[in-house]
């Protein structure tokens, strides 16, 4: 009890000096993860192509914005959240994953098809990019003449599932989420709302309605059927609808969208790629850390663990969400990093025990030379005896500016002996 008490009053203390422990009241945030689809119709495209070329024959089909139900993946916190397209809705050839951290909007996306452009520029698989959006409260209405943060498709899932960051804020400017309404519609002091919300930590909107200088409805947002997780609401479905002027000075349908719920659960916040992280420069937290019980024993063959070792747990997002860390303060960013595995060690009733003899030896081996900080611990067997395996950043320490911890070593111990059994590590 001492040394457990002992442990949590160290970390308490290296966190508020490091920056890491804020004022919460007890509780970690909750997260929601869910799945949903949704559909949408550009009437605008389908009135002129209709128009220009006559009714359809039957089973041609219509234009949407969608090529097909488009498929979206989230995660939702409080003041954080994440989205991505599971169906290639948002790029034919890229996969596109984006971030609300709290501070910034992060966008990644990473080549999944190789394509030839226009200048005769092969870009192969794997090639990514990031950018990064400043936003405190993951808001993507940026003002007329300035793009905004989300393309349409991306914003209607935001509405429903991501916006009460930001309606819970006093002051707040939502834009209509198709950003054609620049071209089309004077608003030089921005839109007004008219929203009712649920009251609960999340604050997603009920219904929702934007108004420009007269009383027209711009936007409106409707939710048809609600669910609940975790004691928070959310859309099980909802509709919305956005309006422009035409050539009368009437109003039109510019476009509508639906969306479902398929799957909802409580979930975890999934970890940026390294390259995001880095561009980010944010560090996530010590409870970041991964603890797992592998069911996969580790090789019996000597020449194979190697490989095992980097096949399983090198270049993996677990991993590379920590690259933003550096060579300064390494050593008790060890410590705080080697407490949080060993406490998910013991709420997972593995052996935690082991696990910290094993941190102190590694931190011991150093001898100051070599910046380590372990991000990852994973329990299996080696010929039926128990192992750690402990997957670490490092860097060696310079007399200069801090050096981001960007190399990867992995290694294995038994458990009892602490003998190192299998290592791998990149230069």
């Amino acid at each position: 009890m001492r040394a457990t008490l002992k442990a949590a009053l160290r970390a308490v203390v290296m966190g508020l000096a490091l920056g890491w422990l804020l004022p919460v009241s007890g509780e970690a945030e909750p997260l929601i993860d869910l799945t949903a689809e949704l559909d949408g119709t550009d009437w605008g495209y389908m009135f002129f192509y209709d128009g220009t070329h006559g009714p359809a024959s039957a089973n041609a089909g219509t234009p949407r914005l969608y090529d097909r139900s488009a498929k979206v993946h989230c995660v939702v916190g409080t003041n954080r959240w994440f989205m991505e397209s599971l169906n290639e809705e948002w790029a034919w050839n890229s996969k596109v994953q984006i971030w609300f951290t709290g501070t910034n909007i992060v966008k990644y996306d990473e080549i999944i098809k190789p394509y030839t452009d226009g200048t005769g520029c092969l870009h192969p698989v794997g090639e990514h990019h990031v950018k990064v959006l400043q936003s405190c409260d993951g808001n993507p209405a940026r003002p007329i003449k300035v793009v905004d943060l989300l393309d349409l498709g991306q914003q209607i899932p935001w509405v429903a599932f991501c916006s009460g960051s930001v309606l819970r804020e006093s002051g707040h400017r939502l834009n209509p989420p198709w950003g054609m309404w620049k071209n089309m519609i004077a608003a030089p002091h921005g839109f007004s709302d008219q929203a009712t919300v649920y009251h609960d930590a999340f604050g997603l909107p009920i219904n929702l309605k934007l108004v420009g200088e007269t009383s027209q409805p711009i936007f409106q947002y409707q939710v048809h059927e609600t669910t609940n997780v975790m004691g928070l609401n959310f859309p099980q479905q909802f509709y919305m609808v956005q309006y422009e002027p035409d050539d009368t000075n009437g109003w039109v349908t510019a476009f509508t969208a639906r969306g479902r719920i398929t799957a909802i659960r409580p979930g975890k916040m999934p970890p940026m790629p390294g390259a995001a992280v880095q561009a980010t420069g944010e560090r996530p937290p010590p409870d970041a850390v991964v603890v797992q019980l592998l069911t996969e024993p580790l090789p019996h063959a000597k020449d194979k663990r190697a490989k095992f070792l980097w096949d399983n747990f090198a270049n993996q997002p677990t991993e590379q969400q920590f690259n933003a860390y550096t060579t300064e303060k390494w050593k008790d960013n060890f410590s705080i990093f080697a407490d949080a595995l060993v406490q998910k060690a013991n709420n997972q009733a593995l052996n935690s025990d082991a696990l910290r003899r094993i941190l102190d030896l590694l931190l011991r081996q150093t001898k100051g030379e070599t910046a380590y900080l372990p991000v990852g611990a994973h329990q299996t067997t080696l010929d039926g005896s128990p192992i750690w395996i402990v997957t670490m950043k490092w860097e060696s320490p310079s007399t200069g500016d801090a050096a981001n911890l960007a190399h990867t070593r992995i290694v294995a111990l038994d458990q009892k002996t602490l003998k190192n059994v299998a290592f791998i590590e990149c230069l």
